[in-house]
């Protein structure tokens, strides 16, 4: 028991150790912003959940980290960040939300509003990781594909792992 809340406070504080993490691979910068990305449009979209915290510290933090760590050294071409967006902007268009409490028919406008700000929110992230630098734009793309591949579903009921 005592085991099970030490492992819960942990990872309860999944922010602090993405951060001091970062940090000390000196992209703090980076890490923030990736998991901005991450937080905005997870909270937007929804997503798969797993049945354990350690499972989604896991899923969770290695989006993060690799967005930030491939982002880095990944040079993206005009081509494949066209292609990107498009792709991007596809998912999120078919499976946005992905929250079996706007499945109900009396929720289809909300379900629409919210499809729209899931929407609004991957471009701003575009946009703002143009803006700030490749590193940026490139850490977003991963952020969001990584997001986007968790909203792809059959089954809105359906829990992984």
């Amino acid at each position: 028991m005592v085991l099970q809340y030490g492992t819960e406070l942990l990872l309860d504080s999944v922010i602090k150790i993405i951060l001091v993490l970062g940090g000390i691979l000196g992209k703090t910068k980076e890490t923030l912003f990736a998991l901005l990305t991450w937080c905005v449009i997870r909270k937007q979209t929804g997503g798969r959940h797993v049945k354990n915290n350690f499972v989604c510290f896991v899923i969770s933090g290695s989006v993060i980290f690799s967005s930030v760590m491939i982002g880095s050294v990944l040079n993206i071409t005009l081509k494949m960040l066209a292609i990107s967006v498009i792709i991007l902007n596809l998912i999120y268009m078919a499976y946005a939300p992905y929250d079996e409490y706007f499945n109900e028919k009396e929720r289809t406008h909300e379900r629409q509003v919210t499809k729209c700000k899931s929407i609004i929110c991957l471009n701003m992230f575009l946009v703002l990781g143009f803006f700030f630098g490749k590193k940026y734009l490139n850490s977003a793309i991963i952020t969001l594909l990584g997001q986007g591949i968790l909203i792809v579903h059959r089954d809105s009921t359906e829990k992984i792992m």
